[in-house]
């Protein structure tokens, strides 16, 4: 599945991805397959597309296996 990053938590180490019908996503930092910090970089410079797998967990969404977009 794709999505965009809707916003980043500076003071946590999670992020809301948007997909599909305005879905939101959680994705935990230790679910992302790279670097925290470059994708944050790169997140307040603009959108950001991620690559990830859905896992349904008791409080809703959560993006799992995570990576930048490829083009």
């Amino acid at each position: 599945m794709t999505g965009n990053i809707r916003n980043i938590r500076d003071d946590r180490d999670f992020a809301f991805i948007i997909s599909g019908n305005n879905r939101d996503i959680f994705l935990h930092k230790q679910q992302f397959l790279g670097d925290w910090e470059s994708l944050r970089a790169l997140w307040a410079k603009g959108p950001v597309e991620l690559e990830f797998d859905i896992l349904e967990s008791p409080k809703g969404l959560r993006a799992v296996n995570c990576k930048l977009k490829e083009f």
